[in-house]
């Protein structure tokens, strides 16, 4: 590819993107924080639900083309109207084009992280590293395969991006609401445990955790669609956009 693509290089561009399908490895280790933390965390668009949950994803696979990348992320439970999902407080990632496609088409919080994910005979640990400290740590039991399976859950983002001196947004906000289907090859269950921890840029020791309530391992595939929302006002969501997806004090 060069600086400027043709007509089908671009095509091909967007078909890698449109529907990407994804195959990953992965642990999801869910958690309950409060009701307070929700409501603290959670841009004006979003409002917190009855039952506090979130859940920490951390997986290795392929996907819309990119070839292999590493993930670690933090979602917590949103409401979006009457669409009930999960939002992403942070996701760290391997490789630059993973973060940069994420960010700037769906407003995904990406950074750079190293991420590790070890399986053992009977128990998978995961953690995430940015500026020399493990922010988490999850690992789980897992358990006899409990057979294929799918699932629907919606991703929530907030796509917005500064201006030129950071003293206000570029636009206005906007929400986009994932649809990703999952099928999973292989599907175990067991006990979890969860760490957080801070870094300089990272706030992720601050986020209380209630109880670890399970952990959940598979070999699966996924599929994302996306509706797009606007927000009117910008008012309000300059520290949101900041504090997630910038270091400034690195």
């Amino acid at each position: 590819m060069g600086y400027q693509l043709t007509s089908d290089e671009v095509a091909e561009f967007q078909g890698r993107l449109t529907g990407a399908d994804y195959q990953v490895e992965g642990l999801d280790v869910w958690f309950t924080t409060t009701t307070e933390f929700l409501e603290e965390v959670l841009p004006p668009c979003f409002t917190a639900p009855q039952e506090p949950k979130g859940y920490v994803q951390l997986s290795g696979g392929v996907g819309a083309g990119m070839g292999e990348f590493s993930a670690a992320t933090i979602y917590v439970a949103a409401h979006f109207g009457d669409v009930e999902g999960y939002y992403d407080l942070t996701m760290m990632l391997s490789g630059d084009m993973t973060v940069i496609l994420g960010r700037e088409l769906w407003g995904e919080s990406k950074k750079r992280g190293e991420i590790e994910l070890t399986v053992t005979q009977g128990r998978a640990r995961g953690t995430a590293t940015r500026g020399g400290v493990t922010v988490i740590d999850a690992s789980g039991e897992i358990g006899e395969d409990q057979g294929p399976r799918d699932t629907v859950r919606h991703g929530m983002h907030l796509k917005a991006f500064l201006n030129s001196d950071a003293t206000d947004l570029e636009y206005d906000p906007v929400v986009f609401v994932l649809t990703c289907t999952t099928h999973y090859e292989t599907y175990h269950e067991g006990p979890a445990t969860l760490t957080f921890a801070s870094s300089p840029g990272d706030p992720c020791g601050s986020i209380p955790v209630v109880s670890v309530d399970r952990a959940v391992y598979g070999r699966r595939s996924a599929t994302y669609a996306h509706a797009r929302h606007g927000v009117e006002g910008r008012e309000g969501y300059l520290p949101y956009v900041l504090g997630r997806s910038y270091d400034l004090f690195v």
